[in-house]
């Protein structure tokens, strides 16, 4: 037996099986389970709530609407052999371990009964439910404020009566406050700093009006923000005066938990100040905290970042970063941050001017699931997007997910440095990137040991129109190689389905490597435009180049080539100019015909260095043993001279 009631208490017989599905509004909107995401179902005891009996964890591991819940019969075995109905408690938790939501739980209503009936054989013996038979059951979901974790969730939940009322005679107390009922005045003018401030140290959720509120920026100042505040603006107005000093932050959260903040403009003083060092004057400076969310906020003219953060479990969605003086946002260190629906523009004044900063600034940063999430980049000074782990050295992983990112004439994406001594582990994923008008190079992959750094994944990269500036063509180019004065090779980087598109043909290097390039692989590429040229080095030596002239699809850099749906012209390889130990793989996988012009003899196969082949699936393995030839390795399929 097993039967869900309209108030969601369970009734089920010891031994069956279970099984709901759930789903979620945030805010009115449905809300989709993202991979990565854990539903939890837990059952409690009801005399002794602290005490777990089952718990049974549900990944998602695809975008989704609706999570299926299933306890199969050795799951609902919970405890002794029963004669009698016995009742439990049981809660259903979102991401319970990181930001946690409560999707089924203790409501108005009381706790959620899970009650157990002798066992029986009413259920036949390996039944499995179809997905239609799953009772669903619709939650709302608050993002903006993530509860406790969950695991005595129900036993804080339980009240006597006792507490009920004096919960009751001080609801009043609990009501949210303004910064009017302290003496603000709201003009943009008078100063409002004290007013808000001592709303802030009531402790009570506090209301802003449609109206702007001017606030000291003093040295290491602002308003300093407690745990468990809740600040909710009306198309407010937070305008910081300035000071003259370089730390200036308008919203301080440090070593702060459980805060949300939501509805504001914050304008910083970076047009007036006349400080001339780099600062920190932030439009929120979030240092060392834990679970904080900043909603639907604007941060723009801040002397330095618009929003700086070094904490766990922060979120930044819905916000805009604008004109600010250093980064639109930075992230120095940190686990379980997510920044989605997010827009950074217009950086500048102070190195590195990007959109968005990820640079850890100590030895013992940590750099850990985070997590960017549609976003969007546009006209900063420095880069769209930087990443440098240079300053990792007591860290050894790395885990950064980018997905659904576009910049739009800044300097694209940079993927830096990391600390030399250091083996990475994790991973550097970016899905769905587009940049367009680059100032220089679409992405600038510069001073990565490929023995040691953190692997990048590019997946779904589009590079339109890159090298606004006209540099020269060893730094403006779609993607760019640099590894400065290290003897070693640069590289750890796998691109896929990537898009490659120039106006103008001078401008128009697909891959250019400085310096020696190795286990770089490109899969999937066609082109827009012909005569694009992918200057590449391969081998063992510097200032080598390797260049393809047509439009098609090619996995190369030191080892692999994989050429798919080309035209009928020839793909071009230029000989390096020195001797290497190390192969060459071309395989091509279309059933159109290939011409590859190696523009010098290959022994053993081709004394003009020009070869056909129609046959899917052909491959050629190469060796450049000397500038005036290759040999043959060897080959499969059908090849032939031409």
């Amino acid at each position: 037996m097993f039967v869900m009631n309209d108030d969601y208490s369970i009734y089920a017989t010891r031994g069956d099986i279970v099984f709901f599905s759930v789903t979620a509004d945030d805010n009115g909107i449905p809300y989709k389970f993202q991979p990565g995401d854990i539903v939890r179902m837990a059952i409690y005891g009801k005399k002794e709530a602290e005490t777990c009996v089952m718990q049974k964890d549900f990944p998602v591991t695809e975008v989704t609407e609706r999570v299926f819940i299933y306890l199969d019969e050795q799951d609902t075995k919970i405890g002794d052999t029963i004669s009698k109905h016995k009742d439990y408690w049981y809660e259903v938790v979102l991401n319970p371990d990181t930001m946690p939501q409560t999707i089924i739980g203790y409501d108005e209503d009381g706790a959620k009964i899970f009650r157990l009936f002798p066992e029986s054989n009413e259920i036949e013996d390996n039944y499995k439910p179809k997905e239609e038979d799953f009772p669903v059951v619709d939650s709302e979901l608050d993002m903006t404020s993530p509860r406790p974790v969950a695991n005595s969730a129900i036993a804080r939940a339980v009240t006597t009566i006792l507490d009920v009322c004096e919960r009751t005679n001080n609801a009043v107390a609990e009501n949210f406050v303004t910064p009017e009922m302290y003496g603000a005045i709201g003009d943009g003018v008078a100063d409002d700093t004290d007013a808000i401030q001592a709303a802030l140290d009531s402790g009570r959720p506090i209301t802003f009006k449609d109206r702007t509120y001017a606030v000291r920026t003093y040295s290491g100042g602002g308003l300093v923000v407690p745990s468990g505040t809740r600040m909710t603006g009306n198309n407010t107005v937070l305008k910081g005066i300035n000071t003259n000093v370089s730390i200036s932050n308008v919203l301080k959260l440090w070593d702060v938990s459980d805060v949300f903040i939501k509805g504001f403009t914050i304008i910083g003083d970076v047009n007036e100040n006349t400080a001339a060092d780099e600062g920190a004057g932030h439009g929120i400076s979030i240092n060392g905290c834990e679970n904080v969310h900043i909603d639907d906020v604007i941060c723009r003219d801040c002397f330095t970042d618009g929003i700086y953060i070094r904490g766990n479990n922060i979120k930044v969605s819905n916000s805009k970063m604008e004109h600010n003086g250093r980064q639109g946002i930075s992230i120095t260190h940190g686990t379980n941050i997510i920044i989605e629906n997010v827009e950074c523009n217009g950086a500048f004044r102070t190195s590195p001017m990007s959109g968005i900063d990820i640079e850890p600034s100590l030895e013992t940063d940590v750099i850990d699931h985070i997590t960017l999430r549609n976003v969007q980049t546009a006209g900063n000074s420095g880069k769209g997007m930087n990443i440098s782990l240079a300053h990792m050295k007591n860290r050894d992983h790395c885990s950064i997910v980018v997905d659904n990112y576009c910049d739009i004439a800044s300097g694209g994406i940079e993927i830096g440095t990391h600390h030399p001594n250091v083996k990475m582990t994790g991973a550097i994923t970016m899905n769905g990137v587009t940049l367009v008008d680059s100032v220089v190079s679409g992405i600038s992959i510069r001073d990565r040991n490929k023995n040691k750094c953190v692997p990048v994944l590019l997946d779904g990269v589009k590079i339109i129109n890159p090298n606004t500036s006209k540099e020269s063509n060893t730094y403006g180019c779609g993607i760019y190689f640099y590894a400065g004065t290290e003897a070693i090779p640069s590289g750890n980087v796998c691109i896929s389905n990537l898009l490659f598109a120039s106006y103008d043909n001078i401008k128009g290097r697909f891959i250019y490597g400085s310096s020696y390039i190795e286990d770089v692989t490109v899969i999937n590429c066609p082109h827009l435009t012909t005569d694009i040229t992918w200057y590449e080095v391969i081998g063992e030596c510097p200032n080598a180049t390797l260049d393809i002239v047509s439009s098609g699809t090619y996995s190369l850099l030191n080892t692999l080539a994989v050429i798919r749906d080309t035209s009928e012209s020839f793909v071009v390889f230029r000989v390096p100019s020195y001797v290497t130990s190390k192969n060459m793989t071309v395989i091509y996988d279309s059933d159109k015909r290939l011409n590859l012009d190696f523009k010098v003899p290959v022994l053993g196969l081709s004394d003009t260095g020009k070869v056909q082949t129609s046959t899917k699936g052909s491959s050629l393995t190469l060796k450049c043993i000397s500038k005036d030839y290759y040999i043959l390795v060897s080959k499969t399929g059908d090849w032939t001279a031409i």
